[in-house]
């Protein structure tokens, strides 16, 4: 009886080992599910989420017949930094950027990582000259940070319009990554 008992208790410890497995792997993909759409980096949107988002704010414009900017702000001189100092320091400026530009958008925008060295600013109800008139405000902001070592940096921002530009939510990214150049 007693070979009963701590059969009947193994089975129990290993009853409950699988459960606290379970429960953890539950807390984890949770965990997982969350961090899928935020970039490790910046936390910001991940450009996927940044997509989806647009996708939703495009189909609101369209049901409010209302404009929409999108537009890409670019570090021009990201890729020298990193060779010349490393992807850390690299890493760091992009940091301080997103952070800035969060700074600077209306709770009506919604901000994500659009690419390696640019993040994208999504404007919903913003016509073409408020648009421009914020990316000004914004590179001259920018342009006044000062990271210790690096001097002044270099940005460019690229706009595209909708319905005016495109009502086509891929070539709005294209528009607006053509007028970065």
């Amino acid at each position: 009886s007693d070979n009963n008992n701590n059969q009947l208790l193994e089975f129990y410890k290993l009853i409950a080992n699988y459960f606290a497995v379970f429960y953890n792997n539950t807390i984890l993909k949770d965990l997982a599910e969350k961090n899928k759409d935020t970039d490790s980096l910046t936390g910001l949107p991940t450009h996927k989420k940044l997509q989806e988002n647009l996708a939703y704010e495009l189909d609101e414009c369209t049901s409010k017949e209302k404009e929409l900017a999108f537009c890409i702000i670019d570090i021009a001189n990201i890729s020298e930094i990193n060779e010349e100092l490393g992807h850390a320091k690299g890493d760091l400026v992009i940091r301080e950027v997103a952070k800035k530009i969060q700074k600077n958008v209306r709770n009506t925008d919604t901000i994500g990582r659009y690419g390696g060295d640019e993040i994208a600013v999504i404007m919903p109800d913003t016509d073409i000259e408020h648009a421009k008139y914020w990316c000004e405000y914004l590179l001259y902001n920018l342009a006044c940070t000062m990271f210790d070592d690096l001097g002044q940096l270099k940005f460019s921002c690229g706009i595209s319009m909708f319905p005016h530009d495109t009502n086509k939510q891929e070539k709005l990214n294209v528009l607006a990554q053509q007028a970065l150049y």
